[in-house]
């Protein structure tokens, strides 16, 4: 499939009924990337599209996928194939190729609590708002447990600031796809299989006025396959508002 284009992408954003795409960068995770699809065929609401990016994989990804969109699912899946070039390339093409008002990336190794979808929609429906960048929730592990701390009992959060006084671990951040489009791709590199995908969060520190929505505890929406908890004091100011009791599931290694 073909990259859309910038121009396709911002006249197309938010011109149909489906509120977010779930992006997915993969490479070589046909092992775990149905649990992914099968989280996604639980969801009890399917205002979403999934868009799968195929970071060069080797594995039967491709065959896996190509069966998948073969189903009735009651949700769209796109899926593109590119080159290998490491996992903020694929976030690159993704973000070329959405158009939907919010976006969200699962990784492949991971997947989404049965209501998700629709406590997003239920959540942005209420609280939207030109001032919020988008939301942020809580990562939770297999076994129900929380991924570092909680989010504060606040209405909406600069995400830097989390990290900044003390806050730990992912947080699963749902953007609204006209804020993070805006911004310059991640730089590309030959040879560069890695560059740190806070890049964007930084540049979006220089907007003091964009925020992220919270609330008292948010939602879960991700569960992770990996347990490791990660202190990304590095990222920066955008606000989110915080989605309460939504888990993103994440798996953990058996």
């Amino acid at each position: 499939m073909k990259n859309i284009g910038k121009e396709e992408i911002c006249n197309r954003i938010g011109e149909d009924d489906v509120l977010i795409t779930v992006f997915t960068p993969a490479y070589n995770r046909a092992y775990t990337l149905h649990l992914c699809y099968e989280s996604m065929l639980r969801q009890t609401s399917k205002n979403f599209e999934w868009l799968i990016v195929d970071d060069g994989s080797s594995d039967n990804t491709r065959e896996l996928v190509n069966e998948w969109m073969q189903k009735d699912n009651g949700f769209k899946i796109r899926y593109i194939y590119k080159e290998n070039g490491g996992m903020h390339t694929a976030h690159n093409v993704a973000y070329e190729n959405i158009y939907t008002e919010l976006n969200m990336c699962i990784d492949s190794d991971d997947y989404l609590v049965d209501n998700a979808i629709e406590r997003i929609t239920e959540f942005w429906n209420e609280n939207k708002d030109e001032k919020y960048g988008g939301i942020i929730a809580l990562d939770i592990h297999q076994d129900g447990s929380n991924v570092g701390t909680f989010l504060p009992n606040q209405k909406s959060i600069a995400y830097n600031d989390f990290y900044e006084y003390g806050g730990i671990g992912d947080k699963k951040v749902i953007y609204m796809t006209d804020v993070i489009t805006k911004y310059p791709p991640y730089p590309e590199y030959e040879g560069e299989k890695f560059v740190g995908l806070c890049y964007k969060y930084l540049l979006a520190y220089n907007e003091p006025d964009l925020k992220w929505e919270s609330n008292v505890r948010p939602d879960v929406m991700q569960y992770r396959w990996n347990d490791c908890v990660n202190n990304k004091g590095n990222v920066r100011p955008v606000y989110f508002t915080t989605l309460p009791t939504l888990e993103v599931p994440r798996l953990m290694h058996k």
